[in-house]
């Protein structure tokens, strides 16, 4: 009797939810407001409106909204946080309604703006945002080339524009 060994199953792990990166240029509270903080965030390209309504989206940032046992002082519920992306795809209005150990519990306050359009459909290229240069590169499908420089580029629409213009040229 032989006994063939069988291979463990793997099971395929779903990919992770996005969270707000820790970094301080990413979440930055103002201290003007009185008796609430206001707070400005950047979210990556790529993350979404649905993924700041997640308590655990916030988790490398609740900390600085927690209540402050030295000072007395309660925990930060009730502040407005501003959010945007890198890419000014969209601005909405948050309201932190608790604040909890690892996460925060939100509430968006009206329906977030849109600005400019979701994505630019092409058949022969790509428009990607460039983070170093704060602008999109347009990228030709064909062999992967920037065909324009994210420099000069600032906006989808112009990378439209310019897919556009190129397109009648050829």
């Amino acid at each position: 009797m032989s006994e063939v060994a069988e291979r463990p199953k793997v099971e395929k792990k779903e990919a992770a939810l996005p969270v707000l990166p820790p970094s301080q240029n990413r979440f930055s509270i103002t201290e003007a407001g009185y008796a609430y903080a206001e707070i400005d965030v950047t979210q990556p390209v790529g993350h979404s409106i649905e993924d700041a309504l997640r308590p655990e989206y916030w988790v490398h940032h609740s900390h600085k909204l927690k209540a402050r046992a030295f000072t007395g002082e309660a925990d930060r519920t009730g502040a407005i946080i501003r959010l945007r992306t890198d890419d000014h795809a969209y601005f909405a209005t948050l309201y932190v309604r608790a604040v909890g150990e690892h996460g925060l519990v939100m509430q968006l306050l009206t329906e977030p703006v849109y600005l400019g359009p979701k994505s630019v459909e092409t058949t022969g290229f790509d428009v990607r945002w460039n983070v170093g240069n704060r602008g999109f590169d347009v990228i030709r499908k064909s062999d992967r080339s920037i065909v324009a420089d994210s420099k000069m580029i600032k906006t989808r629409e112009q990378a439209s524009i310019w897919i556009n213009e190129t397109m009648k040229a050829a």
